[in-house]
C-alpha cells in the first residue's frame, strides 16, 4: 500500500519508516532560496517553485518521496535588496551534507537534491564531491546543469512568442508565469509592469558568471517586462522542467 503523501514531511515517523520498508528508497530534495524577486514576486519564490517542481518530477517516479526543502541558500549577490537571507557557501554545503547524512540513516538509498536558485547550483555541485564515501552504500546525486535549467524555462517562454529577455534569468517572465500559477495571491500585478525603483549594481559571485551583475534595477534580471508581457499568464507549466 503506498503512503498516504509523498512528502515525508507530511508523513509520521512510523508512516515513514514503512514506506522506505516498501521500496520508497528514493528521496528528492529541493534547495531553494528567500531573496528579492524584484517589486511583483515574493522573496519565496525559489522555495515555492523547487518545492513544487520537486513534488512534480516525485510523482513521475517509481517508489520515490519528497524530503523537506532547502529554503535557504547562497543568495548574497541579492543582499542589496531588504528581507533577502542568505548562508555562506560552507555553511549551505555542510547543511547538505548533513541532510544527506541524516537521510541516509534512516535508509533511503538515493538522496537527489534538485536546486531551483542559481546560486545554489555550483555550491550543490561542489557539496557532493567525497560524499558518497561516507553514506554507507547511499548515493547522493544533485542536478547541475544551470545553463540547462534557464533553457528549459525560455525555451516554454519561446512557445508563446516571448523572447529569453523578457523570459529573464531572474524575476521575469518565467518565474512570474511559474508564481501565478502556484500562488497567484501572492502576485502584485501593477509592480510587474514598470520599471521600479533602482539599486546599486553588485557584482555577482564568481559562481554566477557569465552574468556579470545581479541584479540591476528593480532586482529583476536582464530587465522588467513591461506593459506589453503577454507571458504574464498561466499558461506555464512545470512539466517541461520536470521531465
Amino acid at each position: 500500500m503506498p503512503p498516504r503523501s509523498l512528502d515525508t514531511t507530511e508523513l509520521t515517523w512510523p508512516e515513514v519508516r514503512d514506506a522506505i520498508a516498501q521500496g520508497y528508497d528514493t528521496i528528492l530534495v529541493a534547495a531553494g532560496s528567500i531573496e528579492q524577486h524584484g517589486p511583483h514576486l515574493p522573496e519565496m519564490t525559489d522555495t515555492l517553485i523547487g518545492t513544487h517542481l520537486v513534488r512534480a518530477i516525485v510523482e513521475r517516479l517509481p517508489k520515490a518521496l519528497q524530503g523537506p526543502t532547502i529554503s535557504i541558500g547562497c543568495s548574497e549577490h541579492h543582499m542589496a535588496f531588504a528581507g533577502t537571507v542568505t548562508l555562506r557557501t560552507e555553511t549551505f554545503i555542510a547543511v547538505v551534507r548533513d541532510v544527506a547524512h541524516a537521510l541516509a540513516h534512516h535508509g533511503f538509498r538515493t538522496i537527489a537534491f534538485i536546486p531551483s536558485h542559481g546560486g545554489n547550483f555550483a555550491p550543490l555541485t561542489e557539496a557532493m564531491r567525497g560524499l558518497n564515501d561516507d553514506l554507507n552504500g547511499a548515493k547522493a546525486v544533485a542536478f547541475g546543469d544551470l545553463v540547462g535549467f534557464v533553457g528549459v524555462l525560455s525555451g516554454v517562454s519561446a512557445q508563446f512568442d516571448i523572447s529569453p529577455e523578457i523570459s529573464g534569468a531572474h524575476a521575469g517572465e518565467s518565474e512570474t508565469s511559474l508564481d501565478l500559477l502556484l500562488r497567484p495571491d501572492y502576485f502584485h500585478e501593477r509592480n510587474a509592469r514598470t520599471d521600479g525603483e533602482r539599486h546599486p549594481r553588485r557584482r555577482a559571485p564568481r559562481h554566477r558568471r557569465p552574468w556579470p551583475c545581479l541584479p540591476r534595477h528593480d532586482g529583476r534580471f536582464p530587465r522588467p517586462m513591461g506593459a506589453g508581457a503577454t507571458g504574464i499568464t498561466r499558461e506555464r507549466r512545470l512539466e517541461p522542467a520536470s521531465r
